[in-house]
């Protein structure tokens, strides 16, 4: 309990190359799939539309999926155009329920135009899984107070402070 009041979002993000449909000409693309505590972690906001709640994250519910404006433009034609309509995730169909900000293509060391909601279930084996936790400080707290990074944790592992948020980057070009 005292580690979630020191913590204002907890996110999990994992990234894949898949096939993708939305009514042309199937494609691959990179995917970020990722919880709804990936977007608040981060302090990201949606540009349309809305992001992941935590009742998106439940295994079972709706599969929803946000993307890029660069994505929903080049598909869609605008980006409010993305708005319901579905797309074709690795064989599973998504409904698209928010656009991110122009120029929002690179999040946390993941580039990707399509986020899909990351539903996780219990592992019924040991990883490794691919994913990438993130967490935000709550106001007040400090990075002391919270458990340190677990021993065989990636090297790249960094912290989040309360404040400021992290600006997203524009895809490399």
């Amino acid at each position: 309990e005292s580690l979630q009041r020191r913590l204002k979002a907890v996110g999990v993000v994992r990234s894949r190359t898949i096939p993708v449909s939305a009514g042309a000409e199937p494609t691959r693309a990179q995917v970020g799939w990722a919880t709804s505590g990936f977007f608040r972690a981060l302090e990201i906001t949606a540009g349309r539309g809305r992001l992941f709640s935590t009742a998106d994250d439940q295994p079972g519910s709706p599969a929803v999926v946000i993307v890029s404006d660069a994505f929903a433009r080049k598909t869609f034609g605008y980006g409010d155009g993305a708005l319901g309509r579905t797309i074709t995730l690795d064989g599973t169909t998504h409904t698209v329920v928010g656009v991110l900000r122009p120029g929002v293509h690179y999040l946390a060391g993941v580039h990707a135009d399509l986020w899909p909601v990351l539903q996780l279930l219990a592992p019924e084996r040991r990883g490794p899984f691919g994913n990438l936790v993130l967490a935000r400080l709550a106001a007040g707290a400090t990075r002391r107070e919270c458990p340190t990074v677990p021993a065989g944790a990636p090297e790249h592992t960094f912290p989040l402070p309360a404040a400021p948020p992290p600006r997203a980057r524009p895809a490399p070009r």
